[in-house]
């Protein structure tokens, strides 16, 4: 745990490590959000796929 600041009302940082199954699950939804942006902008723009 890292030192505890005024900032965060006298609490500790946490830190976490993410395993591999977490990280693959993250790139996941970060590429499902990507691919969502895009969509919309296809669709504001009407160039729907």
């Amino acid at each position: 745990m890292g030192e505890a600041t005024a900032q965060r009302g006298g609490g500790a940082k946490k830190y976490f490590k993410v395993c591999a199954k977490g990280q693959l699950a993250l790139k996941r939804s970060k590429q499902a959000l990507t691919d969502m942006r895009q969509d919309v902008s296809l669709i504001q723009h009407g160039k729907v796929k």
